[in-house]
C-alpha cells in the first residue's frame, strides 16, 4: 500500500512520519515525545517537512516542543520524502488517546473560583514545573485535571493533559463556556491545544494564578499583536483574567 506522509523528519537512520490528515506537524511532534524514546529531544530537534498550512495548535507545538519546519509544495514534499525512505527505516505516528488518574483525590465540584483554583494548586505540587489546571463547566463541575510533567515529556503541559483526559472520557471537544481554571498562563502550545478541541474558543473562560512572561507565552493566540495571534487570523478570544482571592 503506498503511503501518504503528511509530515516527516529525518534524525540518523531513521525517517519518522505521519499520515494524519488534521494536525500533522503536532500529530508528529506529540507523538514522538509520547512513544517515551530517550532520545525524544534530539529527534524532534530536526527539520520536519509539511506540505498543508499550518494551524495554531501546530504553530504553537513547533515552538515549545520541537525546533524547525519548513512547508513544500506537495510534489516537492514527495519527492523529497521518497528519496528519504530509500535510504531510512519508516516510523510512523498516530495521534495517541491517553489518560492520567488524577494524583490526589478529586472532588466532583467546587464552591466558587476560588475553591477552583486551591485545587489546581494543589495539582502543582504533584507536577514537575509546579503547575496544575483543571476544566470545570458553568456550574464549577469539575471536568477534567491535568498537571506540567515536562521534565518528561515536553508536550505533557498541565492543559495539554487536561485536554487528553478529557477527550479520553468524554471522545468529543470540549462544550461551550466552559472553565479553564490553571497555575500559570497557557503557553503558545497549550493556547493551540485548547483552539483545536474547543468546540467554541472564544466561549472558554480562561482564569490563571501567575502571568508567564516567558516568551512562548507571549507568543500564543492568546495575546492579541503576537506572531501567532495575527497568523491564526482569529477575530474574537477566549475570556482571560489574572485570579485575584477574595479578602
Amino acid at each position: 500500500m503506498a503511503l501518504s506522509p503528511t509530515a516527516f523528519l529525518v534524525h540518523q537512520g531513521d525517517l519518522h512520519f505521519t499520515e494524519s490528515i488534521t494536525n500533522p506537524v503536532s500529530t508528529l511532534i506529540e507523538s514522538i515525545w509520547d512513544s517515551g524514546h530517550q532520545f525524544a529531544r534530539a529527534i524532534t530537534r530536526n527539520r520536519i517537512y509539511f506540505h498543508q498550512d499550518l494551524d495554531p495548535i501546530c504553530e504553537g507545538m513547533l515552538k515549545v516542543a520541537a525546533k524547525r519546519a519548513t512547508r513544500l509544495p506537495f510534489h516537492e514534499f514527495l519527492k523529497h520524502f521518497d528519496s528519504e525512505i530509500e535510504k531510512k527505516s519508516p516510523v510512523q505516528h498516530h495521534h495517541q488517546s491517553r489518560f492520567f488518574e488524577s494524583p490526589i483525590p478529586t472532588p466532583t465540584s467546587f464552591r466558587d473560583i476560588d475553591h477552583s483554583m486551591s485545587f489546581a494548586m494543589e495539582l502543582a505540587k504533584a507536577s514537575n514545573s509546579s503547575v496544575g489546571s483543571i476544566l470545570i463547566d458553568d456550574h464549577f463541575n469539575l471536568i477534567s485535571w491535568g498537571w506540567n510533567d515536562h521534565f518528561k515529556n515536553r508536550v505533557l503541559h498541565a492543559e495539554v493533559m487536561v485536554i487528553k483526559n478529557y477527550l479520553q472520557q468524554f471522545k468529543k471537544k470540549i462544550p461551550e463556556k466552559c472553565l479553564l481554571i490553571t497555575t500559570l498562563q497557557p503557553c503558545a502550545m497549550c493556547a493551540g491545544y485548547l483552539h483545536a478541541y474547543s468546540e467554541d474558543f472564544s466561549s472558554l473562560r480562561i482564569i490563571f494564578s501567575k502571568e508567564d512572561l516567558g516568551r512562548f507565552a507571549q507568543n500564543s493566540i492568546l495575546i492579541p499583536g503576537s506572531d501567532l495571534y495575527k497568523k491564526s487570523k482569529l477575530t474574537k478570544l477566549p475570556c482571560q483574567s489574572k485570579h485575584t482571592k477574595k479578602p
